[in-house]
């Protein structure tokens, strides 16, 4: 997708920050149900781009983070991103040859595993789910944001130095 010699660690890295950042922006309380799983679509972009830089394990730890970062059970975001990251290495090559809608419905079905895993534990633990809005709201803005989140990972990575 992206040739390796254009791609560093600090690119990936950054983008991870940057993804965090938008994760955790203050939103009105009507908004935080539309809030696209950022983390996720950049993991996904990377994973897909740079199969053999970035994996389960890197992934586990962002799940970490987040876990750390939104005070949720430790261990259910690191389990949600590295189910993501497993499954995206495992058709990366045919990922690239889909067409970019194709991608938004792959993401869309990934997604819906990954907030399926979130809500499984937290349902073992014994907490409360918020509610219908707060799956699928989340669900359809990623999938409609990841043609963006696309469009802008590949031309910052195809920038001539």
């Amino acid at each position: 997708m992206i040739p390796r010699h254009r791609i560093s660690t600090l690119m990936i890295l950054g983008s991870y920050l940057f993804a965090v950042l938008l994760a955790i922006v203050p939103l009105p309380d009507w908004g935080q149900a539309f809030r696209p799983e950022w983390l996720a679509l950049v993991l996904i972009f990377w994973t897909v781009s740079s199969a053999d830089r970035v994996g389960v394990v890197g992934a586990w730890w962002l799940g970490l983070g987040m876990d750390v970062i939104y005070g949720s059970l430790l261990g259910q975001y690191a389990l949600g991103y590295a189910f993501i990251a497993f499954i995206a290495l495992k058709i990366h090559q045919r990922f690239r040859f889909y067409l970019l809608w194709q991608q938004s419905v792959f993401i869309f079905f990934l997604l819906l595993a990954f907030k399926t895993i979130i809500i499984v534990i937290r349902g073992m633990a014994g907490f409360d789910s918020s509610g219908a809005a707060a799956f699928w709201f989340p669900l359809v803005s990623s999938m409609l944001a990841w043609p963006l989140v696309y469009m802008v990972m590949v031309n910052i990575t195809n920038k001539p130095r």
